[in-house]
Order: structure tokens, then sequence, then C-alpha cells
């Protein structure tokens, strides 16, 4: 969406409110703690006496939300963190192009996915 131009950035645009309604992010709640808990478990058992919240907790939290409600095994949840960074942004580069064929490899693979609940 962040590429492109209407209609198709209004169309896409206007199904994402209907996707995060306020009842659909307080069925979310429970999933979204977990894995909140898990990056915090995380951090914490490398017991540092710094860290950076924002690198370690609010950065892959997203692509890791995002990965839960596919169904993606959380072993894939980097991964798809990484690609997901890796197409961001209006310049075309290398980067881009390996990210976006690394994620259409894995799309197209067979692999168990967890079903997730519908959150409405």
């Amino acid at each position: 969406m962040l590429t492109m131009d209407a209609p198709d950035h209004t169309r896409l645009r206007r199904l994402a409110p209907k996707a995060f309604t306020p009842r659909v992010v307080a069925g979310m709640r429970d999933d979204i703690a977990t894995i909140v808990n898990g990056l915090l478990e995380d951090m914490a058992s490398r017991m540092r006496e710094r860290f950076d919240v924002m690198a370690e907790v609010a950065s892959p939290l997203p692509a890791m939300v995002i990965a839960s409600l596919l169904g993606l095994p959380a072993a894939d949840w980097s991964s798809f963190k990484r690609w997901s960074d890796g197409i961001i942004g209006f310049n075309i580069t290398q980067q881009k192009l390996d990210s976006f064929h690394e994620l259409g490899q894995y799309s197209a693979r067979p692999h168990q996915r967890t079903l997730r609940p519908t959150y409405r």
C-alpha cells in the first residue's frame, strides 16, 4: 500500500480500518500480550544492564503480530520481519528485490500454518 497510487491505494486503505476496529483489537489483546511478554523475556534472559526497547520490542512487534495473524509459525517470524523491512521504501534496491523474491518463495512453499482466530 505504501507505494500504490489511487484508486488501488484508496480501495485497500478503506479495508484496513475494518480489520482493526476497537472490538477486533480488543480480541487480539491476549495474543499481543503473549508476543510482548516473549520479547521481554528474551530481552531479560540476556541480562544486560542496558537495552534499546525500540529495537528489541517496538520494532519487531508489528511484524510478529502480523505474522501471527497470518498463521505463520513463530520460528519464521524473524524472517518475515527481515523481508518486511526489506520491501518498505520507495526506491528499488537489490535488497528490496531480494526480499520480494524470498518472501514470494516462502509464500509459495507448502508449510504448516496455524489457523488464527477470527477477531470480530
